[in-house]
């Protein structure tokens, strides 16, 4: 274990979080059509050659076809109390503190909204692949201390009309990543499923951290929280430590 070397992704990691924990209420892998990596708490995202931000009520698209000079395009209404987003090919997954919006972008500057999927008051992270979306509601922020503590498994084959298909209980989850059929959810520790037979969860594993976020590249996780930036490989039976970055006491 090298616990001072800082590896690429991990400082790729470091500049997305501080970016999407700049707002205090605000903050998954990534699928190929997004050219941006962010967690699962972010606020922006980027599709293409287009860069979504999030407000609370509103997204923000610029053109970056010239990183250099991005372009803003529109403002557009997008729901309430969004907190995060979240794309998959040409659908953004957005969580509110009232349910999960899912919105199709075929038209980059024309999002289209597919369906609303509604819970009680809650913080709420999520990520996707083609037929479940995976949501983790907590009452970690005061505004959302009405809420529940749970992992929700939502069926989205039919993005217009997604359901709820499992609940697993937790203690307070924040953010989630997803590759493949690995799950990785972040509450009192990390918490590592296998995602196969969804909506049922095999448990892999945990990972004794406090992490807020986590990114996964590769078989790399990369979890942030609030004593620093640690990196684990996945790819045995075990996660094994590869690095870690301290910033707290």
């Amino acid at each position: 274990m090298m616990k001072f070397r800082l590896y690429p992704y991990l400082l790729v990691m470091a500049i997305l979080f501080s970016c999407s924990k700049s707002e205090s209420l605000s903050s998954g892998q990534q699928n190929s059509s997004a050219t941006g990596t962010a967690g699962s708490l972010a606020r922006f995202a980027i599709v293409g050659d287009y860069l979504y931000t999030v407000t609370t009520t509103n997204a923000k698209i610029f053109d970056l076809q010239d990183p250099a000079n991005p372009i803003f395009k529109a403002d557009t209404p997008f729901g309430v109390a969004i907190e995060t987003i979240f794309p998959l090919g040409n659908t953004l997954f957005l969580g509110s503190q009232n349910g999960m919006y899912i919105y199709d972008i075929s038209n980059p500057l024309v999002p289209v909204r597919q369906s609303l999927y509604t819970h009680i008051t809650s913080c709420d992270p999520v990520v996707a692949n083609d037929k479940f979306a995976y949501v983790t509601l907590s009452t970690g922020q005061n505004i959302c201390n009405r809420g529940l503590n749970q992992l929700e498994i939502i069926d989205i084959s039919n993005k217009k009309q997604p359901k709820l298909v499992q609940a697993i209980l937790m203690n307070k989850p924040q953010g989630l990543a997803l590759s493949g059929n690995d799950l990785f959810v972040c509450d009192d520790k990390v918490k590592w499923f296998d995602t196969s037979t969804s909506p049922i969860l095999t448990p892999k594993g945990v990972i004794n951290s406090k992490a807020h976020d986590a990114i996964i590249t590769g078989k790399i996780l990369m979890l942030v929280g609030e004593n620093g930036l640690s990196q684990y490989d996945f790819s045995g039976t075990e996660p094994k430590l590869l690095s870690e970055i301290r910033t707290g006491n």
